[in-house]
C-alpha cells in the first residue's frame, strides 16, 4: 500500500484511501457494464432455436443487476451518512424526546428543583465518528466486498448464454480482470501476507529430511539403525509437582496479538504455510466451551507464545532434556542409558536447565536427535504449538496417543487451541476461566508462584481490553498517585471506548493488608454497578473485592469518611487545615459520574505504591 505524507492524520489517511477505493469499485462496476456491452455474439438470434433466450436477455439482466446495486449502494450511503453524522445515530423521534427532556430540565432548573449538574447533560455524539465516513466499523469494507460479489454474479448470469463458452478470448480477457480486482481488494484490506496464506494452505511435514543420528557412545561399533516405525510409548514417571503440568518449564515469550484478535484475517510478520488461527475459529471454540471470545484472546496474549508455527511451517516446539531423561531412564537398560547420557549431554540431563535451549527452528536439531534415539519419548518430552502443551499431556488434551496429539499440533493453530481448551476442561480450569476467577486460573495454570509475574492481573487486564474492543462499553481506570500515612490520593478516568468522558480525583485509605474498614482495596479489575445505600443514597458498588464486601464509590471529603470505600471529588486541597489533603465538590462530582456511567462500568485499580495486587471477579 502506498504511503501518504506524514503530516496527514491516521483518520485522514483512512478517509482518503477509502475514497480512492470506493471510486475504484464504482469504476469496476462501470467496467463490468462495458465488458457486458462489449460482448455481443453474432448472430444475435440463435438460428433455428426461437425458444432459447436471446443473448441480449442475459446481458440486460446483468446490466439491471449492476445498475440496481449501484443505486442501492449510493442510496444506503446517503442515508447512513445522514443518520450517523447529522443525526448522530439517532432517529428523529429520539431527538424529539431529547429536546423535550432538555426543555423540561430547563424549566426545573429555573424552579430550582434540580441542580446545574443534573441539568447539564451533553448531547449524544456519533459513536463511530472516528471511523471512515463516521459509519460503523466494517461498513465500507462490507459494501466493497458485496460490490465485487455483485459484479461476479453479473458475469455469471452472462455466462449462461449458450454462445458464451465458445468465446475463450472473452473469458480469458475479462474474467482475469475480475480475478485481479478481487486479489487487489484482499491485498488492500488484509495486507500482502493474506495472499501468502491463500497460496500456501498446506503445512510441510514436521521434519524435513532424515533426522540426525544420535551420537554413538565410545566402545560401540555402530549405532542401531533408526527404526522406520514409532516405538511403544514408555510409562510416564510421576511428575514433579513444583513445575507446570501443562507448559514447558520455560516461560512463554510475551507478545501482542493485535492482528490476531482485531482483524478478520490474520497478518503477522512471521509467515508460515500452516493455517493460522482466525477470529471465526476463536468465536466457534469459545461458543462450544461456554466462553466469550475475550476469554480466549486474553489467554492467547498472556499465556501463549503468540504463534503456533515457524516460518518453515513446522510447529513451534521446545524440547525438554530432563523429561527425555526421565522417560528414557524408565525403558533403557542401565548401562545403555548411561552411555547415551554421556554421549548426548545436550538432550539428556537430570535436572531442568535452559542452558541447552536453541530456540526457533534450531530446537528441531535437539528434537530430531532425541527422536532417532526413541521417537515416543522425544514427542512426550517436547512442548508443542501455541500453548506449548507438553507431549506427555496428550490424554488430557483429548487424544488417545502422543502420535495423534503431535499430528494435530502439526495441522493448524485451531487444533492447537482445541487441545488447549480440552486440557483446561480436564484440569478443571475451564470454570475459573468462564467465571473470570483469574487468581484460581493463574494458580492452576502457572503454579502457586503466579503472583510473582502478575499473571492474574495480566489476564484480567487483557480480558477487559478485548471485552471492551468486542463489546464497547464504559471502562474506568483509577490510578493511585500517592500513598500517605493516613490516606491514598489518586485519579479516576472514564472512557466510552472512543474518548475520555469523565475524570476526577479520588481519596482512599492507605494499604493495610486489605483489612476491613481500615485499608483500601487491592489493585485489580472489578465490575462496578449502580447501588442504593441506606446511608449514602444513589452510589456505585465495587463487586467481588477479595475478602471484602459493601465497597462503595460515594461522596465525602475527609479520609475519615471512607471506611475502606472510594471517595470522588473535583480537587485535592486541605479543607479543615489539619495538614492533610481533602477532596472537594464531592456530591457534584458523584452526580457527574452518574451521568457519565449510568449503568456502571469496569474498573481497573492501578497500584502506584507498595500494596500487593489482586484481581476481583468480573461477573
Amino acid at each position: 500500500m502506498s504511503q501518504l505524507p506524514e503530516f496527514l492524520s491516521v483518520r485522514l489517511q483512512k478517509y482518503i484511501l477509502n475514497c480512492v477505493f470506493i471510486t475504484s469499485v464504482v469504476f469496476l462496476e462501470i467496467r463490468v457494464y462495458l465488458i457486458i456491452e462489449d460482448y455481443r455474439p453474432d448472430p444475435l438470434f440463435l438460428p433455428g432455436s426461437p425458444t432459447v433466450l436471446h443473448p441480449d436477455g442475459y446481458m440486460a439482466l446483468a446490466i439491471i443487476l449492476l445498475l440496481g446495486w449501484l443505486g442501492v449502494m449510493l442510496a444506503y450511503y446517503a442515508w447512513a451518512i445522514y443518520h450517523y453524522n447529522i443525526n448522530q445515530g439517532l432517529t428523529n423521534e429520539e431527538w424529539k424526546k431529547i429536546n423535550d427532556r432538555k426543555k423540561e430540565k430547563e424549566t426545573k432548573l429555573q424552579l430550582e428543583l434540580i441542580t446545574e449538574v443534573e441539568a447539564d447533560q451533553p448531547d449524544p455524539v456519533n459513536p463511530y465518528k472516528e471511523e471512515t465516513f463516521g459509519l460503523p466499523p466494517g461498513t465500507v469494507r462490507g459494501t466493497i466486498a458485496l460490490s465485487l460479489l455483485v459484479a461476479c454474479f453479473a458475469l455469471l448470469i452472462l455466462s449462461k448464454d449458450p454462445d458464451f463458452l465458445k468465446n475463450p478470448e472473452f473469458i480469458e480477457r475479462y474474467f482475469e480482470f475480475i480475478k485481479t480486482a478481487i486479489i487487489m481488494m484482499i491485498a488492500f484490506y488484509f495486507g500482502n501476507q493474506s495472499l501468502k496464506y491463500l497460496r500456501s494452505p498446506v503445512a510441510p511435514p514436521l521434519s524435513t529430511g532424515n533426522p540426525p543420528q544420535p551420537v554413538v557412545p565410545e566402545g560401540r561399533t555402530s549405532a542401531k539403525p533408526v527404526p522406520t516405525t514409532l516405538q511403544t510409548a514408555p510409562p510416564i514417571p510421576e511428575l514433579d509437582n513444583t513445575e507446570s503440568q501443562l507448559m514447558a518449564t520455560s516461560p512463554a515469550v510475551p507478545v501482542q496479538l493485535t492482528s490476531l484478535v482485531t482483524g478478520t484475517v490474520v497478518e503477522r510478520e512471521e509467515v508460515h504455510s500452516s493455517p493460522a488461527l482466525t477470529l471465526a475459529e476463536i468465536n466457534e471454540i469459545a461458543l462450544n466451551h461456554g466462553l466469550e471470545a475475550a476469554h480466549i484472546k486474553a489467554v492467547l496474549q498472556v499465556e501463549s507464545r503468540g504463534k503456533g508455527f515457524l516460518e518453515d511451517g513446522r510447529p513451534v516446539i521446545l524440547f525438554e532434556g530432563h523429561k527425555f531423561y526421565q522417560f528414557l531412564k524408565a525403558i533403557k537398560p542401565d548401562q545403555e542409558f548411561k552411555d547415551l547420557v554421556k554421549a548426548n549431554p545436550e538432550i539428556l540431563y537430570e535436572k531442568w536447565t535452559k542452558a541447552f535451549y536453541k530456540g526457533g527452528s534450531k530446537e528441531y536439531n535437539r528434537y530430531d536427535t532425541a527422536f532417532a534415539i526413541h521417537a515416543d519419548s522425544a514427542m512426550l518430552a517436547t512442548s508443542w504449538g501455541l500453548f506449548q502443551i507438553m507431549g506427555f499431556n496428550y490424554k488430557s488434551a483429548g487424544f488417545n496417543s502422543v502420535h495423534d496429539f503431535v499430528d494435530a499440533q502439526k495441522e493448524s493453530e485451531k487444533k492447537q487451541l482445541e487441545a488447549f481448551t480440552h486440557f483446561l476442561e480436564v484440569s478443571k480450569l475451564l470454570k475459573p476461566l468462564q467465571e473470570e476467577d483469574w487468581r484460581k486460573f493463574a494458580e492452576g495454570y502457572n503454579g502457586k508462584r503466579y503472583e510473582e509475574n502478575r499473571y492474574h492481573l495480566k489476564l484480567a487486564e487483557a480480558y477487559m481490553h478485548f471485552l471492551q474492543k468486542d463489546k464497547p462499553g464504559i471502562v474506568a481506570v483509577l490510578t493511585r498517585q500517592s500513598m500517605l500515612e493516613k490516606e491514598t490520593l489518586g485519579e479516576l478516568r472514564i472512557s466510552n471506548g472512543i474518548q475520555e468522558i469523565f475524570k476526577c480525583k479520588t481519596l482512599e485509605l492507605p494499604w493495610r493488608n486489605n483489612q476491613h474498614q481500615v485499608s483500601c482495596i487491592p489493585a485489580g479489575v472489578y465490575k462496578v454497578t449502580r447501588h442504593t445505600s441506606p446511608r449514602h443514597g444513589d452510589v456505585f458498588l465495587v463487586n467481588d473485592v477479595p475478602n471484602r464486601s459493601n465497597i462503595l464509590i460515594h461522596a465525602g471529603n475527609y479520609f475519615g469518611d471512607t471506611l475502606g470505600c472510594i471517595l470522588v471529588g473535583k480537587d485535592i486541597i486541605d479543607l479543615n487545615k489539619d495538614k492533610l489533603p481533602d477532596i472537594t465538590n464531592s456530591k457534584n462530582t458523584l452526580a457527574l459520574l452518574r451521568n457519565a456511567a449510568p449503568n456502571g462500568f469496569l474498573l481497573t485499580v492501578k497500584e502506584a505504591g507498595t500494596a500487593p495486587e489482586s484481581s476481583g471477579l468480573i461477573t
